[in-house]
């Protein structure tokens, strides 16, 4: 960039030179001369003119570096703490975290009452559907059960066709 602004000063400085040799020019060869000198300066301020508008633009993009350090050298504390600092310790990190969770209450207790109103909207509808979209209910199986348990299919011929036996209220 600083290279391109030199440049261009240069050739700026150039085709003001030119633009006055060309008043002083006696010939009309020198005057063709001249000109085609000046017009050649003014296409290279140009183009440097462009180049630089690019690099500025560019420019704003860029990559920077920083590095920071200290003047003094880390110290590192190899102390191990005893059970008072490490209970006190304990007890910071507790009470972060009982603040942490106060902090989340607060934060979704907004959302409660839309969460209420969309259960409210589910449970309603479960309700109202007709028993015909429903699932039919699974019953036991119809097999006979060996040992004569509730399933059992009645034997031929018995008198028992309600599953009352006689004489039993």
């Amino acid at each position: 960039m600083v290279d391109i602004e030199g440049r261009l000063k240069t050739a700026q400085a150039s085709a003001d030179r030119l633009r006055a040799l060309l008043g002083s020019a006696g010939t009309a060869a020198d005057i063709v001369a001249v000109e085609g000198e000046l017009a050649k300066r003014e296409s290279e301020i140009e183009s440097l003119q462009g180049r630089s508008r690019v690099l500025s633009s560019q420019v704003d993009f860029a990559t920077v570096n920083v590095r920071l350090t200290e003047d003094a050298d880390l110290e590192v504390n190899r102390e191990v703490p005893g059970f008072f600092k490490a209970l006190a310790a304990g007890w910071v990190v507790l009470v972060s975290a009982l603040l942490a969770a106060v902090a989340l209450a607060g934060f979704l207790l907004p959302f409660v009452p839309f969460a209420l109103a969309l259960w409210w909207v589910l449970r309603r509808h479960r309700r109202r559907r007709p028993p015909s979209s429903r699932p039919p209910p699974v019953s036991p199986p119809s097999w006979p059960v060996p040992g004569g348990g509730p399933n059992e299919a009645a034997p031929p011929g018995s008198a028992d066709p309600g599953g009352i036996a006689p004489g039993g209220a």
